[in-house]
């Protein structure tokens, strides 16, 4: 349970280990993100081939040594990434709003002034320029899903207030970061460590997620993370697979060419060749070489910290009681989002994961280092930040959500690619 005394005049950190489980019991072969590689079609994964490794004996909090006492080092891998992970937390933090008690601020994009013939508009020209199975209209369409099923927020966007997305956006018919003399564009360019008051009012994931205005800007302002999360795999090994894709009819010989008309979309034939082949249209039998998809891993653990001593260190010009006040509802906020997010453990196809009992805990670190342990849950975690909202003095709460639009330019690229996606014509 929570006493709402302060976290961040008491402690130096807050940590969360996570102990989670494949589904399919532990040690099941799950399948970590992949990245580019350097050879085609193999899988590229984040494997550290010697790594610390977990004590299970101490709930994980320590790693194993040898009897010289040196660390044991084994396989590991990144199951879900610390950008991933923010991702994720944000998420469950904003959809957490009416449980937390506050609407969260932020900039929000939308289509509102777009009407459909705006889009169609829009449609026709990009259709000018490819053979697509779009019309004006069903491009349309499918432009008005995009961008309204994207969401698209400082809550979403991959570098928060900072993002292309957002600078861009369109108030009262101005990009953002064409108009320096507007409102919006002086809170984004202020907001700060050291302008705490505009960064937690209207930006509070910022605060406790970091941030980097790195280029065209009058200020360059840089802020660390202070909620940091990871799912690893330790003493990972390789498991291999392969696969054939099958075809309902036994197979297609090579030798037969085919291709769809670009305008009709009707299978035809067509001289054979590489391109015009059975498979570059999904027909045969396809083999695969057997690569490494997943691994075997005897524990993944969920390791997070908050670090209150870096919270302390937002500051409000004049009033330096804001620092304790801001971080206190920033490190309850992230409480919320950690505990929130451990009953979302389906990361992709082949990895769902649930977080155990036993071996998952809450520890608050000291200033001095002692360690103690903190039984808290998602409710209490919305009550602590409750409670520590309501501190607040009215000048420091958060702000109201700022709606914004998109710029053409961007829903124009966007048609684009949706045409190009669906191009239709033969490849030279």
């Amino acid at each position: 349970m929570t006493d709402h005394q302060s976290l961040s005049e008491r402690f130096a950190a807050i940590r969360y280990i996570g102990d989670m489980i494949p589904t399919g019991g532990r040690g099941a072969p799950v399948a970590p993100p992949t990245y580019i590689g350097e050879e085609r079609g193999v899988p590229k994964f984040a494997y550290s081939a010697e790594h610390p490794v977990p004590d299970p004996a101490s709930g994980y909090a320590r790693f194993l040594t040898d009897e010289n006492g040196a660390h044991v080092l084994r396989p590991a891998v990144v199951i879900n990434s610390l950008g991933a992970e923010a991702t994720g937390i944000e998420a469950a933090i904003f959809a957490g709003q009416e449980e937390l008690g506050v609407t969260l601020p932020g900039i929000f994009l939308n289509a509102d002034d777009y009407s459909d013939a705006d889009l169609e508009g829009i449609a026709k020209k990009s259709l000018k320029k490819d053979n697509s199975q779009y019309t004006p209209e069903t491009l349309a369409q499918a432009l008005r899903f995009d961008l309204e099923s994207a969401h698209a927020s400082t809550w979403t966007t991959p570098h928060r207030h900072v993002d292309t997305y957002i600078r861009h956006a369109v108030i009262d018919g101005q990009q953002i970061w064409a108009n320096p003399g507007s409102e919006v564009y002086s809170i984004i360019a202020q907001a700060s460590q050291g302008r705490a008051d505009l960064l937690f009012r209207y930006f509070p994931n910022s605060a406790l997620m970091g941030f980097w205005l790195s280029s065209v800007a009058p200020r360059r302002h840089k802020l660390a993370r202070a909620l940091s999360s990871t799912v690893q795999g330790y003493d990972a090994h390789e498991v291999v697979y392969g696969a054939t894709k099958g075809d309902v009819l036994g197979g297609i010989t090579s030798t037969t060419g085919m291709r769809r008309n670009a305008k009709t979309l009707e299978l035809e034939p067509a001289a054979a060749s590489k391109k015009t082949a059975p498979s570059a249209v999904g027909l045969g039998l396809v083999p695969t070489s057997p690569v490494t998809k997943a691994f075997s891993c005897s524990a993944i653990l969920r390791r997070s910290s908050i670090s209150l001593t870096h919270l302390r260190h937002l500051s409000v010009p004049g009033n330096p009681e804001a620092s304790t006040q801001i971080a206190d509802v920033l490190a309850w906020m992230g409480v919320y989002g950690l505990l929130a997010t451990a009953s979302e453990g389906f990361y992709r196809s082949g990895c769902d994961l649930v977080t155990g009992s036993e071996n998952s805990s809450l520890t608050l670190i000291g200033r001095d280092g002692t360690e103690t342990p903190w039984d808290v849950s998602v409710e209490d975690a919305a009550e602590g930040f409750r409670a520590a909202y309501a501190k607040l003095p009215e000048e420091l709460r958060f702000a109201e959500p700022i709606k914004a639009g998109y710029p053409e330019t961007i829903v124009a690229a966007r048609a684009d690619t949706l045409v190009a996606e669906s191009n239709t014509a033969e490849e030279e």
